[in-house]
């Protein structure tokens, strides 16, 4: 069943026909159980632009690292395209989209990453089933809203409520979940959320939960709009000119956010998920001008990796991504001539601005 409709509800049935054939491959999950609600005139021409996004740009599904303007539905649609592979048959998935000329100011990559993290954790707190719904509509916010440990910013809003029919959490689980490290899945970080409140702050959101033991558990998110934001001076990290850059990582979502960061900003990119395949892409084109790995890889770490690099003859800098804290304690680094360490969760424009860097204390600034 696929059902699409305006706020109020009402069908917009004439988009059914050629947007069901375009979508029914890009997941592993057939139409019926997605649901979308766009205001008139909207839904067509965004899922089309989101279908473009995912064709034209493979695992990274077209984010990009915009720093203004960015439109929340292209948001919205993007998010849904993403969950599509990973939501299982007996959840439903109900996508609301805001009006179609409503823009936040911010990061597409980051406003991606922040909004997966907390669908995929509603889906992991639904075993058993249950229905996903990804609301978003415009809201002005008054001096009321505001807690006390909050600076208030009274304005026009866009409001994202992501809500499950999950297992909820207790008081306890609820009090915890922003530290590092807490957390209740047996392969979990403990960092996901937290990566998700550092990115809020970047963009001068709120947030708001609402959780209960078996009632299911709602994050509600408040992205200020386009036109009620302050305008200020935003830094732009460096483009880059083509140089190539191999990375590193095991978990395929967030190689896919760095490698289109990168992409997106003028390099040139392999993405490799293991050490491995890593050997296999220089194998097949040659050495890059940088290598960023992750410290921490099931099949083969990340300072074997460099260690196998560096019999390969690689003398390029390296950038590590590592857990907070652990920056630099690493006794057992092969002899690289430069390395620098970036802690995790990782930020786009701090990744950017490492590159950049390491790319000029290398002397290189034209395409190899």
């Amino acid at each position: 069943m696929l059902r699409l409709g305006r706020h109020g509800g009402r069908k917009v049935g004439d988009h059914v026909g050629r947007l069901d054939d375009r979508l029914v491959g890009l997941g592993q999950h057939p139409l019926h159980r997605l649901v979308i609600h766009a205001p008139a005139g909207h839904f067509g021409r965004q899922l089309i632009f989101g279908v473009d996004l995912v064709e034209g740009s493979g695992l990274a599904f077209g984010l990009r690292a915009d720093l203004l303007g960015v439109g929340a539905g292209a948001v919205q649609i993007g998010l849904g395209l993403l969950l599509r592979g990973s939501t299982p048959r007996n959840v439903e998935l109900d996508l609301a989209l805001p009006p179609d000329d409503l823009e936040i100011d911010g990061n597409y990559t980051e406003l991606q990453q922040c909004l997966l993290n907390l669908c995929l954790n509603a889906l992991q707190a639904m075993p058993d089933g249950g229905r996903l719904e990804i609301g978003a509509e415009p809201e002005d916010i008054g001096d009321a809203f505001f807690t006390e440990e909050e600076t208030p910013a009274p304005g026009s809003y866009l409001k994202i409520a992501i809500r499950d029919t999950g297992i909820g959490m207790s008081d306890e689980v609820k009090s915890n979940m922003f530290k590092a490290f807490f957390t209740t899945k047996k392969d979990g970080t403990g960092l996901g959320l937290l990566s998700c409140r550092r990115i809020l702050d970047n963009h001068k959101s709120y947030m708001r939960v609402e959780t209960a033991p078996g009632k299911g558990t709602t994050f509600t998110l408040y992205f200020p709009t386009a036109s009620a934001a302050a305008s200020e001076a935003v830094h732009e990290p460096p483009q880059g000119t083509g140089q190539r850059v191999l990375v590193v990582m095991e978990k395929a979502s967030t190689l896919s956010l760095v490698t289109d960061t990168l992409r997106s900003n003028g390099y040139t990119v392999s993405a490799a998920q293991s050490g491995t395949a890593a050997l296999q892409e220089i194998e097949s084109y040659g050495l890059p001008e940088l290598v960023l790995v992750e410290e921490e890889m099931s099949l083969m770490t990340g300072v074997r990796t460099l260690s196998a690099l560096l019999d390969r003859r690689y003398e390029g800098p390296v950038i590590m991504f590592v857990r907070p804290g652990s920056a630099g304690r690493a006794d057992d680094l092969p002899p690289v001539k430069r390395i620098r360490f970036v802690e995790k969760p990782i930020e786009s424009t701090a990744l950017l601005d490492a590159v950049a860097a390491e790319i000029s204390r290398n002397g290189s600034s034209d395409p190899a």
